[in-house]
Order: C-alpha cells, then structure tokens, then sequence
C-alpha cells in the first residue's frame, strides 16, 4: 500500500483556503478520470468525500477508503443504505434505492 504523506484533501483545501478554479482543474480532471476508470470496472464507491481524496508528496490526490464500496451490476440495485449523509445523493435520503455510478459524482 502506498504512504500518502500529504493528508486529505479537506484538511489540505481547509488550510489553503481558496483555490482558483485553474489551479483544481487538473487534478480534477485525473480524479474523475479514476473514477470514471471504477465506474468502467463495475466499482462503485458510495462515499466519495474530500475526507477520503488522499494527496501524496505532490499533491497528486487518490480515491482511498474503499470500504462501503460494492460491485455494480446494472438494473441490480444494492439493498443497503450507506455514505456519509453530508455527501449522499439526495435520493437516497427519500427512500429511493442506490440507482449507479452517477450517485459517486
């Protein structure tokens, strides 16, 4: 396993204060590509939060804390409500099941 000694991404953006959106672009752009990579896998992360983009020496931010992540098979929808509620799609909190990838985002 890889040692990220550059913290969270809240906790690094929480320090920094403001960031130019040139600035996030890039590493932006390689996050969702990752993401986009699992979503082509069949991973779904299901808690996808600042507090779980980890930066290395560089600043280059990784997707961690897999845990409640599930296998996505299309038209079969997880049965089990989780995330953190501050970052859960909003359709969730109405009843609505776990529909894919695009609740990641």
């Amino acid at each position: 396993m890889e040692y990220l000694s550059g913290g969270d991404l809240f906790t690094h953006l929480e320090a920094k204060g403001r960031t130019m959106e040139g600035e996030a672009q890039g590493p932006f752009q390689k996050l969702f590509s990752s993401l986009h990579h699992c979503h082509q896998l069949g991973v779904v992360h299901r808690d996808l939060q600042l507090d779980n983009l980890l930066l290395d020496a560089n600043n280059n931010a990784k997707i961690s804390d897999f845990v409640l992540n599930n296998q996505w098979h299309p038209g079969k929808k997880p049965n089990t409500f989780c995330g953190s509620p501050a970052f859960m799609a909003p359709g969730l909190f109405l009843g609505s099941p776990y529909t894919g990838p695009e609740e990641d985002v």
